[in-house]
């Protein structure tokens, strides 16, 4: 940790928090910055553009919002692209460069949720108070439930976290909301 407070965290220690070694990851990525990008891209295209692409596609605003609170969540326990992702985000996440990185990505993910709601009320579907909490709430709830989704907790599952931020969204929105597929 230096005088500001921020630790500093490098292509090795994402490599430990990984179970690699840090050769392992250096073959890919020379260094911090070269990992970071493919971590950023990585989680873009995945929980921005290609989340994007599909929801592009659903008419039905409430089905909209369940398949994006789909799309977000771990696959199930195995899921390596969400695992392999999130490993270097935990690590980083005192960094504080990595900060603004992470933050960006957020609010990226945030501004997903708010068009959908924003559509959703203005179309009359949902009836809700502040878009911009319900929006953070369901991004806090997608990321954290995933982590426990891929952290294999026993107690707990994808179609767990999938029925509380669906339980979550039908009470922020008034809405009856589809059964997740």
């Amino acid at each position: 940790m230096d005088e500001t407070g921020s630790v500093h965290i490098g292509v090795t220690d994402v490599a430990r928090r990984m179970g690699l070694t840090g050769n392992a990851i250096r073959y890919y990525y020379k260094d911090n910055l070269s990992l970071l990008t493919a971590v950023r891209e990585s989680v873009e295209r995945r929980f921005i553009d290609d989340r994007q692409h599909v929801l592009e596609s659903i008419e039905d605003v409430p089905a909209r919002l369940v398949r994006a609170m789909e799309l977000g969540l771990p696959a199930g326990p195995d899921d390596v692209e969400w695992r392999v992702t999130s490993s270097p985000l935990m690590a980083f996440g005192s960094d504080a460069g990595f900060g603004e990185v992470i933050s960006e990505v957020f609010h990226k993910q945030q501004q997903l949720y708010r068009d959908i709601l924003t559509e959703g009320v203005e179309r009359g579907a949902f009836t809700l108070v502040d878009v911009d909490d319900v929006a953070t709430t369901i991004l806090a709830m997608e990321d954290y439930l995933g982590l426990r989704v891929v952290l294999r907790d026993p107690r707990f599952s994808r179609a767990e976290a999938l029925r509380l931020m669906r339980a979550y969204a039908e009470l922020a929105t008034g809405a009856k909301l589809p059964v997740a597929s």
